[in-house]
Formats: C-alpha cells, structure tokens, sequence
C-alpha cells in the first residue's frame, strides 16, 4: 500500500482527515501516557483497520530511588600524654599536648591555645573530658581540695604521646594508676585565667570521651538510581554530595578530620582515608522506596553482609539494594486494541517486547496491533514490567506508528 504522507501528532486529542495508507507518528506523554488521534479517511468509501506498532522506546529511571542515612561519630575515647619539666613553662606544656593531638588527628590542628589574656582556647567537640591538672578545666574553682576526683570510666582510651617515633597505644599500663578530674563540654570552650601559681605534674594527662548521643546523623537523596542503567556517575555525584554535608561535621570541624569521600571503581562502595576511617564510627542504612524498612550497620557488619569490599569503605555500594528486574521486558497498553499476550497466566495488552542495556533499550519484537476503533482515546496508560511480571517505575518515551 503506497506511502502518501506521514503526520506527527503529540499527546493532544487531534482528527484529522487522511488518505487511505497514511501513517501518523505518535509520542506518548507526560505520565507515561498514550493519546491517539481521531482518524478520518479523505474518501468516505475507504474502511481499513488501523494498526499500532512500537518503533522506538527510551526509558528515564525514577527522579527519586530513596534515601541514604549516615551517623557520624567519633569512634573511641582517646588520650594524650606529655611530660613536664621544671623549666617548662604552659605554654611549653601546650605545645606538646598539641604535637600529641596532631598524632590523633593525622593533621597539624591545633587543640589547644593559649590566650593573651591568660586563658586556654580549646577545642575538643561534645563529650567528656579527663586531664589530672585543673589548667585545662572548663570551671574555674577556688582550689584543687574543691574538685572532685574521678576515676575513668570503663572504656579503652588510644593513646598518644608527643615523642618522636612514639605510635599510639592501646593504653599505658600505669594510666588508671593517677588522679584524673572530669567535665561534660560542648564543642569549644575556654577556660579560666590561669592561676599565678601553676602546679603541673610531671606527667600531664588530657583525655576525651565522646557522647554517643552527639552523633551527627546525615541524609542524601538517592537520585536516578536504576538497576537498568550504569550506576558510576550517579555515585561519583553521591560521593561528591557526601563529601560536601561531611566537611560541615564536627569531626571536621574540631579534629580537622579529612572528610573527602572516594568512589571504588571496581566496587563502587564509598570509602575514605585509612587515618580518618581509624578516627571515625560510622553506621549506614540504604532506604529503597517499597523495599522492607533497612537496619543500620557498620562496615564491618556491611563486609559480614555483602562480603569483600575495600577496607576503608565507610558506605556499601547502592546498587547492591537495587531491586532486581529480569530482561527481557514488556510494554504494556491499557487500552486501545485487544488483548495480544498469555502472562503470568493472564491476557494482557503487550505492545513491545523489548531489552534495556547499559540505558539504551533495544527493541526485540514489536507486531502491529489492530486499534479497536478509529475515535480518539486520550491518556491510555503504559507501563513496563520485566519477564517476571514486576512492575518497573520510571518515565517512558515510546514512538509509536498508527497506520
């Protein structure tokens, strides 16, 4: 039957008066809808059927996969340790507990400072603090008989020394043997003036506990996440969001902790530092939209869970909870013509057969299907499920010929 003209129509109810053999190019709309035309042959004599065929189908995953949940902490209680001599002065005695503080943090961050008005500057984040010598107390008190001795609590301290070549310890074996003082602190605090008569032990200890309750928690938006399409650009987008939201923390800002998260190529599971992740406590949930409700894990329960992933991987990778759909796919129409399938032991209105490959969907099989009336029919729904009968979210764009 020859070609005369073709006519491209898009989502609107149209009619229009065409030749016997003229083909009308439709594109389906917002919603993943279909509006076909209203036909009218230019000779009233002509009475054909009109048929639907599939000629191109473009496949857009969900704006909005789910959610990514982070908590954020520091990971044990650490220590640090200097010697004092007599001729040592505090500011001497600060400088040294900032060299130890730089073995903690992996960085040249500063702990403490020491005013021009004779205070301490010092900046620790929100937990509980343990030294053996009033100078680096939050409270100013009359004398020492006036503070209350504590002893530490029952957690493993790190410890870190201010020599050279010293590496962090598990703890010294005479740590619980001396006196300690303790305070609750937020963040930065300054201390009192320091008293005119300093008397500093030989041995001056400054320790931290960190709150479990000051966990920072964090939430990233899991954006066009598919199992149909190539997951590294979305994560290397992910990994860059994580790393902005992160570098704003606490660990950041008072430890100076290297906050910047990587993306494994082979893996794609979220890492950082190997000095930062010995520093930190991380627990992550993955939430996909209609999945069951997710449990939050460490990294090592992630590596219990998923199995071999880098060392230093702080998020699994995403593409792990995706749901899995299996190929190849089906295009189904509401409406429109008759049934065409048996499926999953129902009759169903298959359009297209059809496979999706790294984003870009191939048609497989795609027959004419005869329209059941010539008359308009706006917004007929489309959909795609896999060979399993799942239903697959996303927007389609499907080009379709009515002749």
């Amino acid at each position: 039957m020859p070609m005369h003209k073709n006519i491209y129509v898009n989502f609107f109810r149209i009619m229009e008066n065409v030749q016997n053999g003229t083909r009308v190019l439709l594109v389906s709309g917002p919603g993943n809808t279909l509006s076909l035309p209203e036909l009218h042959y230019t000779n009233p004599q002509e009475s054909v059927p009109h048929t639907l065929q599939v000629l191109n189908i473009e496949y857009t995953p969900p704006s909005m996969t789910g959610y990514l949940n982070v908590k954020l902490n520091l990971k044990e209680a650490f220590m640090l340790r200097v010697s004092h001599a007599t001729s040592d002065s505090e500011s001497d005695v600060i400088s040294k507990l900032n060299k130890a503080y730089a073995k903690f943090a992996g960085t040249q961050e500063t702990l403490m400072q020491l005013t021009s008005e004779d205070t301490i500057n010092i900046t620790v984040g929100d937990g509980i603090l343990f030294t053996n010598s009033e100078l680096f107390l939050r409270k100013g008190y009359e004398s020492l008989m006036a503070i209350q001795e504590v002893t530490l609590p029952d957690v493993p301290f790190t410890c870190f020394h201010a020599g050279v070549g010293d590496k962090a310890v598990s703890e010294w074996a005479d740590l619980r043997t001396g006196k300690f003082y303790s305070e609750e602190v937020r963040g930065n605090y300054t201390t009192p003036k320091l008293p005119t008569i300093k008397l500093l032990p030989n041995q001056v200890y400054f320790g931290f506990q960190p709150l479990p309750g000051q966990a920072e928690t964090f939430q990233f938006p899991l954006q066009n996440y598919s199992p149909l399409l190539p997951s590294l650009l979305t994560s290397q987008t992910l990994a860059r969001n994580m790393t902005q939201q992160f570098q704003k923390s606490r660990l950041a800002k008072h430890y100076n902790f290297n906050m910047t998260v990587s993306l494994c190529p082979e893996t794609r599971a979220f890492t950082v530092m190997e000095n930062t992740f010995k520093k930190i406590l991380v627990k992550s949930w993955i939430q996909i939209h209609a999945q069951a409700p997710p449990i939050a894990r460490t990294p090592q329960q992630w590596h219990e869970k998923l199995g071999i992933l880098p060392p230093t991987m702080i998020v699994p990778p995403v593409h792990r909870f995706l749901p899995v759909y299996v190929s190849p796919f089906t295009l189904h129409m509401s409406s429109g013509i008759g049934n065409t399938a048996l499926l999953q032991d129902f009759t169903e209105r298959v359009i297209a057969l059809f496979d999706i490959h790294n984003g870009l969907s191939s048609l497989l099989f795609a027959p004419k299907n005869v329209l059941n009336s010539r008359y308009a029919l706006n917004d007929i729904p489309l959909e795609m499920k896999d060979s399993q009968g799942t239903k697959i979210p996303g927007r389609l764009n499907v080009h379709v010929a009515i002749t």
